[in-house]
Formats: C-alpha cells, sequence, structure tokens
C-alpha cells in the first residue's frame, strides 16, 4: 500500500487540473496594454470553446514595475509572469516557462504561441487542430518553412554545422500537441537556445517523428500578418534595411521594434468576417489520448558500458551487441555509454575512462566532429536539412541522461533511422558537451 500511494497522490494531482482544447500564449510586454486589451474585446473571446488565453511577460521587461501594469495585474488574471530576460534576443525564453506552466499547471489537447500583434480565428483555429491525427505528434502553423539556406556564421551553422533551416513555422503563430509541449517542458538535457525563436523551436522538434500541419486558421482568409512595413516611406525602408545589415554583419540581435523596423500594429478588435461565421462546435470536443511517459530508467550501475553496433563485443566492460542501437541502449547502464559504430574500441578505453572522470553533465561527444555529411534520403525527405547536424562516426559516447533517452523515447516517437548521422539528428535539441575526446583519437 505504501508504495501505491505516491502513484496514487500523483495520479489525482493530475485528474484535478484544469482541462482546456488549447493553451493559447500570447507574447507581450507591459506598455502594450492597447494591444491586450484589443485581443481581450476581440478574438480572445472564443465562443463556447475551453480555451486559455495567456499574455507572457517577463518580470525584467521595461515597464514592468509601472503603476500602470501594477494595477493591471491586480485585477487580471490572464498575465503570466516569467523570469526571462528581456528583448528580442530571448523570446525563446518566454516561449519556454509558457510551455512549462502549461505542463504544470493545466490538463490541455495543444499549446499554442502567437504575439500581441497578431489576429487569429480562434474558432477555425480550434477546429483544425481538433482535425489533427489521433495519437499523432503534432507541430502545426500557418506555413512550414524548410530547406532555407543558413549564412555562415548564423547560430545553426556554426554550433551544429547545418546548411538550411530545420522545418518550422513563423514565429508569429505555431502550436505543438501535448506530448510535444511535455517534452520541451520536460526535456532529459537542456535544450539549445539560439536567438532565432521560431527556427529555434523547428529544431527542438527536428528529431521527431511529429506530424507538420498547414493550418487553415492561419492563411490570409483569417489571418492578415500584421508585421510588415505596409504604409513606410522608402527613406525609412531603407533605414530599416540598413539597420538588418548590421544586424546580421555583427551577430547581435536588435530590437527592431524599439528602433521603428517592426511596427506593432493592434490587433483587429474584431475577428474577419469569415472567422465570425465559423460555428463553434463545443459539444462535440473530446480531450486527445494522453500518450504514457516513458519509463524512467534505472540509476546508472556502473562508469562505462559499450553498444556495438556492428560486431561482437570484445572489450571488458559491460557491452551489448546488436544492429538496433535503441535496443541496445535498453540493455544497458551506466554513467557513460560508448556507442560504436565502427573500429575497434577496446584499446583506447582505460585512457576513456579517465578522460570522462574530467567532464560532467550531459555529454554527446566523439573523436572529432563530422559536418557537411549527406543524411540518408528518408532522413533528409523528412528533416529538409540538407546535411546531417554534427555528429561523431565511428564512435560516440553518450552521458546517461541521453543513453537512456534514445533508448526509452516513445512519445514524441523520434524519427526512424540508423547510424551515427540519425543520432546526431536526435539529439540535435540538446545544448550539451559536444568537445572532441581525445582518448578516442586512435581508435576510430
Amino acid at each position: 500500500m505504501r508504495r501505491l500511494l505516491p502513484w496514487l497522490a500523483l495520479t489525482c494531482a493530475q485528474d484535478a487540473k484544469p482541462y482546456y482544447e488549447v493553451v493559447f500564449a500570447v507574447l507581450t510586454v507591459p506598455n502594450h496594454r492597447p494591444h491586450r486589451d484589443a485581443i481581450r474585446n476581440g478574438y480572445g473571446q472564443p465562443g463556447g470553446f475551453r480555451t486559455k488565453l495567456w499574455f507572457v511577460v517577463s518580470e525584467r521587461d521595461p515597464g514592468y514595475e509601472g503603476a500602470a501594469f501594477v494595477e493591471e495585474r491586480s485585477k487580471r488574471d490572464d498575465l503570466l509572469v516569467c523570469d526571462t530576460e528581456p528583448g528580442f534576443d530571448h523570446i525563446i525564453g518566454k516561449v519556454s516557462c509558457a510551455i512549462r506552466k502549461a505542463v504544470q499547471l493545466y490538463d490541455f489537447d495543444f499549446f499554442f504561441k502567437t504575439d500581441d500583434d497578431a489576429t487569429l480565428c480562434i474558432a477555425q483555429l480550434v477546429k483544425d487542430l481538433r482535425a489533427a491525427p489521433k495519437g499523432a505528434s503534432v507541430y502545426a502553423g500557418r506555413r512550414v518553412k524548410a530547406g532555407r539556406a543558413l549564412e555562415a556564421g548564423k547560430p545553426l551553422e556554426v554550433n551544429l554545422g547545418l546548411t538550411s533551416d530545420p522545418p518550422h513555422f513563423g514565429g508569429h503563430g505555431y502550436g505543438v500537441s501535448y506530448d510535444v509541449a511535455r517534452f520541451v517542458a520536460r526535456p532529459p538535457a537542456p535544450l539549445y537556445h539560439h536567438l532565432h525563436e521560431d527556427t529555434c523551436f523547428g529544431n527542438w522538434v527536428v528529431g521527431f517523428d511529429v506530424k507538420r500541419l498547414n493550418l487553415r486558421a492561419m492563411t490570409d482568409h483569417y489571418y492578415p500578418n500584421q508585421k510588415n512595413l505596409a504604409g513606410v516611406s522608402a527613406e525609412r525602408k531603407r533605414a530599416c534595411a540598413r539597420i538588418m545589415a548590421q544586424r546580421y554583419a555583427n551577430g547581435s540581435a536588435w530590437d527592431l521594434y524599439g528602433s521603428g523596423c517592426g511596427f506593432k500594429q493592434l490587433p483587429r478588435s474584431v475577428p474577419v468576417e469569415k472567422c465570425v461565421r465559423v460555428a463553434s462546435a463545443a459539444a462535440a470536443a473530446a480531450p486527445r489520448a494522453r500518450p504514457a511517459l516513458a519509463s524512467v530508467p534505472a540509476l546508472p550501475s556502473q562508469g562505462l558500458a559499450v553498444v556495438m553496433t556492428k560486431g561482437a563485443c570484445a572489450v571488458d566492460v559491460p557491452c551489448v551487441a546488436g544492429p538496433d542501437l535503441r535496443a541496445g541502449l535498453r540493455r544497458t547502464s551506466a554513467k557513460h555509454v560508448v556507442v560504436v559504430f565502427g573500429g575497434n574500441v577496446a584499446p583506447c578505453l582505460s585512457s576513456l575512462r579517465k578522460e570522462l572522470e574530467m567532464r560532467s553533465g550531459p555529454l554527446y561527444a566523439g573523436a572529432a566532429p563530422s559536418r557537411n555529411v549527406p543524411l540518408p534520403a528518408s532522413l533528409e525527405e523528412r528533416t529538409k536539412l540538407g546535411v546531417a547536424p554534427e555528429h561523431f562516426d565511428g564512435v560516440a559516447v553518450l552521458s546517461a541522461e541521453l543513453a537512456s533517452y534514445v533508448a526509452s523515447q516513445a512519445t514524441p516517437p523520434l524519427l526512424a533511422g540508423d547510424g551515427p548521422a540519425a543520432l546526431g539528428v536526435w539529439l540535435a535539441p540538446f545544448d550539451v558537451d559536444r568537445r572532441p575526446l581525445a582518448a578516442l583519437r586512435g581508435c576510430v
């Protein structure tokens, strides 16, 4: 009975969470009260649909302690305050915070991020999301962008060796199903954050077998994209072009809204006519199935283990052999797991063990990183990356949390694949120690 009590407490706590079909997180800043009021009085009233609307701010945003915003916080229950850095550089921090809070506080089918200058048709958007394949992990937005060439010096090019952006949806609006949100809220290792929030999010899910949906509700008939330079003088457009050029040249982020180049316009107070005519079939709502959490692996029972994807075990540490990497990882339990795709790792294990004692935290490393390597056709078709993310051929070493993640991940499912390039895709979302391991240089 004692063993059942913690499980019962957890189950009851989960059952007690309020249920919403969609949790909407609207990124804003304190001095944009007119934008928030326009949404509250306009599309933020979705009729009979069960939705939660949050306005997400940072407690470090300018104006947070201003009298007007202090009063607004005291009177409204739709403001979510996050302890994140302010400004354009750190938008992804607000997104991460909102997803963590949503998973912590609510039971929901989808999480949807948007901005306070967007106009949404919530009725149509909820219907589009309801039509998503049952049981599928979903990533949805206006129009998926894929295959866009990355300039040299961009974060994903420098850190992961990518030549193209991962498939992603524009930052003005995208959503994910509960299981994907749960992964983002509770990742096995820190997720890699970088400046461009929408491509960053696309990278987080690049290794998942997600269904990417172009939402009808985000097309021009329903969604007027407000972020543009319409009506701006030619002189001002040229000035903005110079600002953008400088931003790309020096690699730093400019708050384009503060510079006058991102013209924050009020959302339409009343949704477009077609949206108004969308019938709200709230009675047809039914919670989507909740994929089970992956089983928690046992604590590491030894310091080092080996998984051989080719050949037989011939090492003096615990070893599993077989072509299925994930099956092999399920049968190991170690602080570090050495995955052998090729080569003879036996002579290097002693020096490797000593080198790993000097490392701490999540790790994915090998002798030397491989870049500009074509992906297998099946993975390229699903990821549109152009080349494989930085990965390690021959021998790769995974710390326990990453080995357990790959072994147990069922929801969201990882893309089907094999070999070192596939492992690089699966681990691309994580900000982990990728420094080469000198001890392996003679073994691959």
